[in-house]
Formats: C-alpha cells, structure tokens, sequence
C-alpha cells in the first residue's frame, strides 16, 4: 500500500507539472492497517477511520502511515520516515487532529519512485 501511494503521488506531480501552482490538485493520503468491514458499496471500521485521520494530517500532497505500517515496511521500502516527535513534524501533530504522537510517521518522498 506504501509503494503504491508512493507511485500514486509520483505520477500525479509528475501530470501536474505542467499546471500552474495554484491550479494544481494535491491529494492528501493516510495508510493504516487493520480490520475492516466491507459493504457492497462502503467500508467501516478502525482501520478507515484511523487512515482517515492520517490522511487529515499529511501535508498536501504528501502520505502519513501509522506505526503498525512504519514497523511492517521498515527494511522492505526504501523510504524516508519523519518521526512525528522532532520538531519540523510537530505542526502536524498540533494541528488538532486527536491522534497520539509515535502512532503516525509523514513519508519522505523526492518523487522519483521506482
């Protein structure tokens, strides 16, 4: 899930490269795992309901994973993680969004995935 919205945020700067800045679409996303509950047309659960709060917090067009995914991919994607703790993160985590600290870490990502 973490290379794909990797290769998601890639392709869509590189499309909207071309577009002037304030014109650009910018997608947040947050990933999480857990269980969930599928329904023909929706889902429910903890694990939407904890990825949407990730996905709160990202910065615009950037991705927020939760600790159970940062402990899942660590040696198996190569990407940067911010620790949500040091100081350049901490607006995210005093934006108001009601999630602990060390539950979420903001991917690095220069765009050029693989």
């Amino acid at each position: 899930a973490v290379r794909a919205a990797l290769r998601f945020q890639s392709r869509i700067h590189e499309f909207a490269a071309a577009d002037p800045e304030h014109g650009r679409v910018a997608f947040r996303i947050g990933v999480n795992i857990a269980d969930i509950i599928v329904e023909p047309h929706d889902i429910f659960g903890d694990g939407v309901n904890i990825a949407a709060r990730l996905e709160g917090i990202s910065a615009s067009g950037g991705i927020c994973i939760s600790l159970s995914i940062h402990d899942q991919i660590q040696g198996k994607v190569d990407v940067d993680v911010v620790d949500p703790w040091r100081a350049s993160a901490q607006e995210h985590f005093s934006s108001g969004s009601g999630l602990c600290g060390r539950h979420w870490w903001l991917v690095q990502h220069d765009g050029d995935i693989a």
